[in-house]
Parts: C-alpha cells; sequence; structure tokens
C-alpha cells in the first residue's frame, strides 16, 4: 500500500503537469479546454475541444483520419474523442511527465494546426 503522503505528492504533480499542458496548449495552439466544472476533471486528464476543421468535418468515420493526422509518425500519442458532434483531445499526465513532453506535444499540435488552417 502507498502512503498517503505518496499519493498525495503524485496527485499533486499529475495534476499541475495536466494545468500546466492546458494553458501551453491554450496559449500557443489556441484550442480551449471544454467547458467542465472543476469537480468532474479527474486530477491528471483534461480534455480541450478542436475547433471546426474543414478537412475533418465531425464524423466517426474521419476520427482515426484526423488521429493519424494530428499525431502521425510522431513521438506523441493522444486520444482524440467524438462526443455531442465535436472532436475533443483527451490528455493524461502521468509521474513520468515532464515540461519536455508538454512542449513536444505543444509542437505537435501546432505543426498540425498550422497545415491544416
Amino acid at each position: 500500500m502507498i502512503p498517503l503522503f505518496y499519493q498525495d505528492r503524485v496527485v499533486g504533480y499529475t495534476r499541475a503537469m495536466a494545468d500546466q499542458a492546458v494553458e501551453a496548449i491554450e496559449r500557443e495552439v489556441g484550442i480551449k479546454p471544454a467547458p467542465l466544472p472543476k469537480s468532474m476533471e479527474a486530477p491528471n486528464m483534461r480534455l480541450l475541444e478542436f475547433p471546426p476543421l474543414k478537412m475533418f468535418p465531425y464524423s466517426v468515420e474521419n476520427l482515426w483520419k484526423l488521429h493519424r493526422a494530428v499525431f502521425g509518425d510522431s513521438s506523441v500519442f493522444g486520444l482524440i474523442v467524438p462526443l455531442d458532434g465535436r472532436f475533443y483531445l483527451r490528455i493524461s499526465t502521468q509521474v513520468y511527465t515532464s515540461k519536455d513532453d508538454i512542449a513536444t506535444l505543444v509542437q505537435v499540435l501546432k505543426d498540425f494546426f498550422k497545415d491544416n488552417e
């Protein structure tokens, strides 16, 4: 059993990393967090709403095409989910997530959106 002290540190770290990722993505890419109450957020997960994309109109059939277009051959893996007629990016941070990981994700997203404006 992991002592509560360590559990609190892990949750605190992963929550801070998730918040930093959202802030960086919103600032540098322009993707906004999904309008969820804080009480519904998992400590280490966040949901960001993709803007409408001409090349990838919303459909379940376009989900994996969009996923491949965003992440392609990069070293980044993210999850794109379809909800209520929109695509969302779900990010998840772990104890091994670093600021460099966040910067890499931001760059992958910037490259995708630059090519798909």
